[in-house]
């Protein structure tokens, strides 16, 4: 298994198409920040809350849609468009090594995606302190915040990508998962359950707490709020007007609770085993 997975993260940090597609986004991000920083007037201080606020909102708005999809893509859809599952299980990797080298592999590449991208951020604020003289660095409020948002997009990543699977594993194409995974992903899926569960004869069953899209939200949700507690500002959340500080953002994680963790880590573990289910009942020459 360890052998497959040092392949596959080989596969994905050297396929040419992964590393343009991540220079450019990167590149663009750069770009867009040092060209909009350097016209910025203000004093030095709130240039970098500037910068900060604006590439954490990125990372948290744009991550779903422009990291999360493309790691399901190229960890997953690559294998069924090409038939690479058929060589790896003909090798004597078994169906549960699979999936759960699947999982290594997608936390593994997206931590190196974000360590690349994290250069790239910190590579846009010295060129930007450079241009300005000079800009103090983040505090460490704002540097648990970042880590918390990459934590967030991986665990949404590995959560969405079981999900889909579960679907997607008797479908040898790239369009229809990925289609998919925006859907479940986006929260459309979940906005269509809750018309089905309108009608009179469901309307007093409450599955809203059960969703995954909700308990993405809700942990996507308690980041938005912590991000209105950097860069120096005040902001009130609910009824409590909170200052600037380590101990607020902390806090913020704590009132999330345990349930959003304990569906997502329930909706993992059964959509792995019912994709393991369904990968043992398919013969090798149809995967």
């Amino acid at each position: 298994m360890f052998n497959y997975i040092k392949a596959d993260l080989y596969r994905l940090f050297h396929k040419t198409s992964n590393r343009v597609y991540w220079s450019v986004l990167a590149g663009a991000f750069v770009l867009m920040m040092v060209l909009n920083g350097s016209n910025f007037s203000g004093p030095s201080n709130e240039i970098t809350e500037f910068y900060y606020s604006t590439a954490g909102m990125a990372l948290l708005s744009l991550g779903a849609i422009v990291i999360c999809p493309q790691v399901y893509s190229t960890v997953y859809l690559d294998d069924y468009t090409s038939r690479n599952s058929v060589r790896v299980f003909s090798s004597g990797l078994g169906k549960s090594q699979y999936l759960l080298a699947k999982i290594i592999v997608t936390v593994s590449y997206m931590i190196g995606v974000l360590l690349f991208l994290t250069l790239s951020f910190l590579a846009g604020f010295g060129l930007l302190a450079l241009l300005n003289h000079g800009l103090p660095f983040f505090d460490k409020s704002q540097i648990i915040f970042l880590i918390s948002e990459v934590g967030f997009l991986i665990l949404f990543t590995v959560a969405f990508s079981a999900l889909t699977n579960v679907i997607t594993i008797n479908i040898q194409s790239g369009t229809v998962p990925l289609l998919l995974f925006f859907l479940f992903s986006s929260g459309m899926f979940a906005s269509f359950i809750h018309l089905v569960m309108k009608l009179p004869i469901l309307k007093n069953i409450n599955v809203d707490p059960f969703l995954l899209s909700t308990n993405t939200d809700k942990l996507q949700t308690a980041l938005m709020n912590m991000s209105g507690l950097m860069g120096g500002q005040s902001t009130s959340v609910g009824a409590v007007n909170f200052e600037v500080g380590v101990w607020d953002v902390t806090e913020q994680i704590r009132s999330i609770g345990a349930r959003p963790f304990l569906v997502i880590g329930g909706y993992l573990i059964v959509t792995t085993l019912v994709t393991w289910f369904l990968l043992n009942k398919k013969d090798i020459k149809e995967i």
